[in-house]
């Protein structure tokens, strides 16, 4: 007797469990159901009640909804939805007989969600799936299909850690159906998906690194580095921006994790599963963006970009390593500015034969793997375009035309590039003689001083035959940072002497100024500092000032050179009558401070001739 009743007992409560299993399995699909819903409610397109995968086209047109979580992984699902077309149909055939059972049950409850033909909407039944549409946004339901569909929409699938994730997700989906899943399982899903976060997180960070470095850079570019340098970050932003819409991928996988059935497992194994983004500190100084930066970083990109050696005028000639050694270089001149300017054309690798009078001057670009000649002559012969940087115009002349001159070796489909500083008359000379030969003449006199030569700063004004000037460009580059084709032989010389008239009067005016400053009592440092950061600013000021309160002129430009610019600049004047009395004056210092032994010394000694001045009053 009190055996059967324990039996009864235990079959009631036996009763109750199952019962109660069943209505939470209930309740979570209901709850499904209601999120499916409302995807339903917001989709922008309704489909027909029959629409499915196989009936989404390829061909919709949709819009973007740029950084909307939800369009993103849309996306890349249909991607792999389709992939996976052929597999569905199998397991919709391995299934059949459950259909069928399934439809002439649900065959009522079917048509009641139907609605009817005026606009009724498509209502889900137990057992369905939701298939997403990306390219309407719109959705789908796919009758009888797991509830849990497959969820990798990654950008790609290249990454390991992904493609573990894709592995593994499956076997998860398998193994729940199967009603097989295990703790350690989805314990082993989860510590994937949280290595991807760490693998996410580590790129981002890379890559907005990389992006401060390369923005801090433009910072402090030449203004002619300006569009390399935007087109770098452009790239940057590009693939930041990638890894933000897989952050926001991320954030609506944790989404779903939660409404499917493995979530509440996941919970069992970790209370601290986050997959949020991790989001950056907005800084509230602009200024301290790049304070964290150093200076051996900033260091390091600026060997690395090649926007700092070459200008962003590049050619369609010859410019690899390999094809610029293709074309032999032949250098006329070693001196402060010809020496510097040879070595750089070495450094990338161009195959470069040097000459000087003094042959001593060669032997540091023997040793970088230069070639020596004896004359201009054996130069010109030997190489297929020909650099010169002479003193003066009679320097320039003598070596192009003179004894065992360049004119004697060059020969028709050769070049010559004089980048000396002479007059139009000088220059127009030396493109005749050349000419006569049926080589090609470039002038190209350059703006700059032996920093700006050593650094590849310089800035050439070329005049002369164009096609010259297209075959040297890639060779100006590496020289310089910028460029200009001014038309005539002549029309070169004219723009030089001009832009040095005008620093020659700029430096006689500056060192009047700085004296006058200490006579008055004022600090001269403050003058300096003032004028650098006023409108009348140039970099010619902030450099040469501190030297010149010290009276310490170590040479960039020798004063010799200035004052025969000034002469020639003058001389270009007067042959179209052109006043120029500031000029004049400032090239009667030049000539005083030449007359006290400084032409060696830079051209900003020019001070000293005004001290002299002061002491004769």
């Amino acid at each position: 007797m009190y055996s059967f009743v324990i039996l009864s007992l235990l079959t009631l409560a036996l009763l109750l469990l199952v019962s109660a299993i069943f209505f939470l399995l209930k309740a979570s699909r209901s709850r499904a159901a209601l999120y499916r819903q409302k995807l339903l409610s917001e989709s922008e397109t309704k489909l027909e009640p029959e629409s499915s995968l196989s009936e989404i086209s390829d061909e919709t047109q949709y819009q973007t909804h740029e950084n909307d979580p939800t369009h993103l992984t849309n996306s890349r699902l249909y991607e792999l939805l389709l992939s996976d077309k052929k597999e569905d149909s199998d397991w919709e055939g391995d299934h059949e007989k459950k259909k069928k059972k399934k439809k002439k049950r649900g065959k009522k409850k079917k048509s009641d969600l139907r609605g009817d033909e005026s606009g009724g909407e498509k209502q889900l039944g137990e057992g369905d799936g939701v298939v997403l549409n990306p390219r309407t946004d719109s959705i789908s339901i796919s009758e009888n299909k797991p509830e849990f569909v497959c969820l990798y929409p990654f950008t790609s699938t290249s990454s390991a850690t992904q493609r573990k994730i894709k592995q593994q997700y499956d076997q998860l989906v398998k193994c729940n159906n199967a009603k097989g899943l295990t703790l350690a399982q989805v314990g082993e899903f989860a510590n994937c998906l949280i290595e991807a976060k760490n693998e996410l997180q580590h790129k981002s960070e890379v890559i907005k690194r990389k992006f401060s470095i390369t923005k801090a850079l433009l910072f402090k570019a030449d203004r002619s580095s300006f569009d390399r340098l935007r087109q770098q970050i452009y790239k940057l932003e590009m693939e930041q921006k990638r890894v933000e819409e897989d952050a926001l991928v991320y954030n609506w996988l944790q989404q779903q994790l939660k409404l499917s059935p493995a979530y509440k497992k996941v919970l069992e194994i970790s209370a601290s599963m986050e997959l949020k983004n991790k989001s950056g500190i907005e800084l509230d100084n602009p200024d301290d963006e790049f304070s964290d930066i150093s200076f051996e970083e900033l260091l390091e990109q600026e060997k690395k970009d090649s926007f700092w050696v070459y200008s962003s005028l590049q050619s369609t000639t010859p410019s690899t390593k390999d094809e610029l050694g293709t074309v032999s270089i032949g250098f006329l001149g070693m001196g402060i500015m010809g020496s510097p300017m040879a070595q750089n054309l070495i450094k990338a690798g161009c195959d470069v034969t040097v000459w000087n009078r003094t042959k001593s001057k060669c032997d540091p670009l023997v040793g970088l793997g230069a070639k020596y000649k004896s004359s201009p002559e054996e130069v010109t012969a030997t190489c297929d375009l020909t650099f010169a940087m002479l003193a003066d115009p009679e320097s320039a002349i003598d070596v192009a035309c003179g004894k065992n001159g360049a004119v004697f070796g060059i020969s028709s489909g050769k070049g010559y590039v004089d980048v000396s500083t002479v007059d139009a008359a000088s220059s127009i000379l030396i493109s005749k003689q050349i000419k006569d030969t049926g080589a090609l003449f470039l002038e190209a006199p350059v703006s700059g001083s032996k920093k700006p030569a050593e650094d590849g700063q310089l800035i050439f004004l070329t005049a002369g035959d164009k096609p010259l000037y297209e075959k040297a460009a890639p060779f100006l580059d590496i020289m310089g940072k910028s460029r200009f084709y001014l038309g005539e032989v002549g029309n070169g010389a004219a723009m030089k002497l001009v832009v040095n008239m005008i620093m020659g009067s700029m430096m006689a005016s500056f060192a009047e100024g700085i004296l006058l400053s200490q006579k008055v009592g004022l600090d001269p440092n403050v003058l300096v500092e003032v004028v650098s950061q006023g409108a009348i600013n140039a970099p010619m000021y902030s450099l040469k000032g501190p030297s010149m309160i010290k009276s310490v002129y170590p040479t960039a430009f020798p004063l010799k050179h200035q004052q025969k610019d000034m002469r020639l600049a003058l001389g270009l004047a007067e042959s179209v009558s052109q006043s120029t009395p500031i000029a004049a004056a400032a090239n009667e210092l030049y000539k005083v401070a030449k007359s006290y032994g400084l032409s060696d010394e830079d051209f900003s000694a020019v001070i000293e001739a005004l001290k002299a001045a002061k002491s004769r009053d």
